[in-house]
């Protein structure tokens, strides 16, 4: 519903943010259920990275991808007009969706592990 709750982190050092209320996830014991928290959201921003990973390219030319993919989620997020909330809501579709498929492999960064 795109409220801010109390226990969430917000301020001009937030980049961006995501949803962390009622999120469906793996529970202890094998079982499944919603949890809420600053780690059910942070989750999801970094399963959207996980995905830009694999379709970003250099457009810089700087041998590094993750500049890239750090400005499509920034770029990519939904405006829900709260205040120390970065850039807004990650929206993983529309940042995916913005970026020109890559076939070939590209490492995160110069002088990584290929």
């Amino acid at each position: 519903n795109d409220q801010l709750p109390r226990w969430s982190n917000h301020g001009n050092w937030i980049s961006v943010g995501a949803p962390g209320v009622d999120i469906y996830s793996t529970l202890p014991g094998d079982n499944y259920g919603y949890e809420s928290g600053t780690s059910s959201a942070a989750a999801l921003v970094s399963g959207e990275a996980a995905l830009l990973f694999t379709i970003v390219t250099d457009t810089n030319g700087n041998g590094c991808i993750n500049d890239e993919v750090r400005d499509r989620i920034e770029g990519n997020c939904d405006d829900v007009k709260i205040e120390g909330l970065g850039k807004g809501r990650i929206n993983a579709l529309k940042a995916a969706g913005a970026m020109d498929i890559n076939s070939s492999h590209q490492s995160f960064c110069s002088g990584s592990l290929d």
